[in-house]
């Protein structure tokens, strides 16, 4: 055989047939010993012995087995032997010894060993907790601890591969002795193992195979392939979102789109565990789904789209094939609305006119209305803006805001603008109202933008009534908050007390225009109604929208209308006082007539460019002339 043991002796691995030949061809063979001495196994240890006489003949109790292969006449000259020896044991020790009918003794061994017994191999690991799902997959390391039973053993003998899909195997040399650790039995040194391990530490998905023969060609039992997957690494999950534009922390108004990656090698969809909870005005409505996993390498993703006005709960978790968890589970909380608060304006009506009571009201509703963004505006065409005063209060799914009445005072008359809108707190504005009304209590004011007219009236005001040498156009304007009626607008004019009603375009102009958002009616009564001497009155009526009855002549509105035209100049007339005549008298007696169509304002007498005093009944002024040495002058 060409195996030897660790000793450098033949080595065989089954029974063995020895063939002796013995020979002394001198003196011939006396007598043969023998013996196999194995130090294990040795109930299979044998002895014999064979004798011949000088006859050349076998002696009782002699072995058999052996041939005598040479004689010359008596003497055995050769024998041939066959030792069947069975021993499983090293290091067997083949004993001949050879007396010659001499009396010389020649002896002679061979030691060898058999192994007729198979190796042994033996794995096992520290680390046997794999997933109750997915068999072979191990969320910590592993160990395996291989032991090989063999009594001829060679680390060389030893055929070892292993591969990791994911990374690198474990480095040792199980070729090398060195990796070995022995632990002899000295009773049965077939029992004696030796012992290797390979540690497992980094994560992959691992094959691995191990083969051995020992020094005598024994093979050990093919053994199955080792394979299994170790991964000690947690999964990572982020959840990104395309709309991250949130008012008040967690408020959005439009659609979000929530990405949901999962960082794993080992993934498998059925672990994901996603607990999604979805309500809208305190009611449950349907959580959406998710939209289908697509993988690149360890890298897997889903969508989920969140188009539906809701508050959502969202948890997602997970578990790899070898029960590793995610840290922390992956939770968030939000609100999607993308609906505008209803906001409505009530207790007055847009182009409305109001002299009664004035209580607007603003309400408002959302799911989640943010009333801190309340803005109302209430803006005057004169007043301008408006200090907002009222209550607000409760309103179905929202809040309202209730005007106080508007104070009745002239100074309130105006059109106002009422406008508002409110937010909820996703952002989402309301449409913006806007309401245009009037508050008109006190109807009409007037105004005189042309002379005389204006004077005039300043001083009728004062009692003064006012006497012009000229007609004149009289131009009016009235100014209302609201709209005038037209049909109900009426100009009359008094001559000295006889009442004519006006007639627009014959006997009057009307210009309407809006300043402000007022109404300015401009009415011009033309002179011609004013050629006579006399005295006139003019009365302008309307009626607004808001019903209230305008008259220049009421007291309150300062704008009554009275004057007289006077062309014709007073009339002086000297009784008993003539041109270019002397009167031989102390003091002369004089009576003067004056008078005038309509009224004198006053009579001032001069004598000799003196102002002089006078006395007077009615239109009769008297007057005493004194005397003078020359011409005098009154």
């Amino acid at each position: 055989t060409e195996n030897k043991d660790k000793k450098g002796q033949e080595l065989y691995k089954k029974d063995i047939i020895m063939t002796i030949k013995v020979a002394d061809r001198y003196s011939g063979i006396r007598k043969v010993e023998y013996s196999v001495e194995a130090p294990y196994d040795t109930k299979k240890n044998l002895k014999g012995e064979l004798e011949f006489n000088n006859k050349g003949e076998k002696k009782e109790g002699s072995s058999s087995g052996w041939e005598r292969t040479g004689k010359e006449k008596n003497l055995v000259t050769e024998l041939t032997g066959k030792i069947k020896v069975t021993n499983n044991s090293n290091d067997i020790v083949v004993k001949v010894k050879m007396t010659d009918r001499s009396g010389h003794v020649t002896t002679e061994s061979d030691i060898f060993s058999i192994d007729k017994t198979a190796p042994v191999i033996r794995i096992s690991y520290d680390n046997n907790k794999d997933d109750k799902d997915f068999r072979d997959f191990y969320q910590e390391k592993r160990t395996a601890n291989i032991v090989i039973t063999e009594r001829n053993f060679d680390a060389e003998d030893v055929k070892y591969r292993a591969v990791n899909q994911d990374g690198d195997v474990p480095q040792i040399a199980l070729t090398e002795i060195r990796a070995w650790t022995k632990n002899v039995d000295n009773k049965d040194p077939d029992r004696t193992t030796y012992t290797a391990r390979i540690s497992f530490n980094e994560d992959g998905k691992y094959t691995w195979s191990i083969a051995f023969k020992d020094m005598a060609d024994n093979e050990a039992a093919k053994m199955k392939k080792q394979e299994y997957t170790i991964d000690q690494t947690a999964p990572v999950i982020t959840v990104a979102y395309d709309n991250e534009k949130a008012a008040n922390g967690y408020y959005y108004n439009k659609n979000r789109t929530a990405t949901i990656t999962i960082k794993e090698h080992n993934f498998e969809e059925s672990r994901i565990k996603i607990d999604g909870r979805a309500t809208n005005d305190g009611k449950d409505v349907e959580f959406p789904n998710v939209m289908g996993w697509s993988s690149s390498g360890d890298v897997h993703t889903a969508i989920i789209l969140y188009s539906q006005d809701a508050e959502y709960f969202f948890k997602i978790s997970y578990m790899d094939k070898a029960g590793n968890k995610e840290e922390t589970p992956v939770e968030d909380h939000f609100i999607i609305d993308q609906t505008r608060p209803q906001l409505t304006i009530s207790g007055v009506e847009n182009e409305s006119a109001y002299k009664e009571k004035v209580i607007p009201v603003v309400t408002y509703e959302d799911v989640n209305l943010d009333p801190a963004t309340l803005n109302i505006r209430l803006e005057g065409a004169k007043r301008g803006k408006v200090d907002i005063k009222g209550e607000t209060g409760e309103y179905r799914n929202g809040e309202k805001f209730e005007f106080d009445d508007f104070e009745k005072k002239r100074e309130i008359d105006d059109i106002y603008i009422l406008s508002a809108y409110v937010e909820d707190r996703a952002g989402n504005r309301s449409i913006s109202r806007e309401v245009e009304f009037s508050v008109n209590r006190f109807g009409s004011t007037y105004r005189f933008e042309m002379e005389p007219l204006s004077s005039i009236t300043k001083e009728t005001e004062k009692g003064v009534y006012q006497y012009v040498r000229e007609e004149f156009d009289v131009v009016l304007t009235e100014v209302n908050v609201d709209e005038l009626k037209k049909e109900k607008t009426k100009i009359r004019m008094s001559k000295d007390g006889v009442l004519t009603e006006l007639e627009e375009n014959n006997d009057y102009s009307v210009t309407t225009k809006k300043k402000k958002k007022w109404r300015e009616y401009t009415y011009r009564i033309f002179h011609e109604r004013f050629v006579q001497d006399g005295h006139y009155e003019v009365e302008v009526r309307s009626e607004d929208k808001a019903t209230n009855i305008n008259e220049n002549t009421d007291k309150n509105k300062q704008a009554n209308i009275k004057f007289a035209v006077d062309k014709t100049a007073p009339k002086i007339l000297p009784g008993d006082l003539e041109n270019n005549t002397q009167y031989p008298l102390e003091n002369k007696k004089v009576k003067i007539t004056v008078n005038d169509n309509l009224k004198l304002s006053g009579v001032k007498m001069y004598l000799n460019e003196n102002e002089i005093v006078y006395n007077n009944e009615d239109d009769d002024y008297f007057i005493t002339i004194p005397s003078a040495n020359q011409k005098q002058n009154l």
